[in-house]
């Protein structure tokens, strides 16, 4: 599908048809909007409908993160963090930071604790979730004893 918030208008009306009573009446509660980080646009969703957010951080450095997602060198960490306490949060619900593990590129225990810096000031969860390899990228998937000490801290 892409990155929804670039193309705010149609994920609004579809999130608006789907928690409609007259249509599928699914409680917005049990929705989660999921963005590579486009910034500007974070905050207004979250005034729009009462969704849930999910952000794709996967990196704690902007070095980092300007390889991995390019979205990144146009709204920086610091950018999508500040738009992301500009997301009026429900009371009871969290951000997720979602975060994928890439073997020697964002895995180290130095990741780990800047990563909880990060997240810290937010009522939110991070999902960490381990590369899944294929043919066709250059990642790869960290070992199993990485994965557990990472997600240790």
């Amino acid at each position: 599908m892409g990155e929804p918030l670039q193309n705010y208008t149609n994920v609004l009306e579809g999130l608006r048809i789907m928690t409609s009573a007259d249509s599928h009446g699914i409680a917005p509660r049990r929705i989660t909007v999921s963005t590579a980080g486009l910034a500007p646009r974070i905050p207004r969703l979250g005034k729009d409908i009462k969704v849930n957010l999910a952000v794709s951080l996967n990196a704690t450095t902007d070095e980092v993160r300007d390889r991995i997602m390019p979205i990144n060198k146009k709204y920086n960490i610091q950018t999508l963090l500040d738009a992301v306490r500009e997301f009026p949060l429900p009371e009871r619900r969290r951000i997720t930071f979602e975060y994928v593990l890439l073997k020697d590129v964002n895995d180290s225990e130095a990741d780990a604790h800047r990563l909880v810096k990060l997240v810290r000031p937010f009522r939110a969860k991070v999902n960490l979730i381990p590369f899944n390899e294929n043919p066709y990228s250059e990642f790869q998937r960290p070992s199993q004893a990485t994965i557990d000490r990472f997600s240790g801290f």
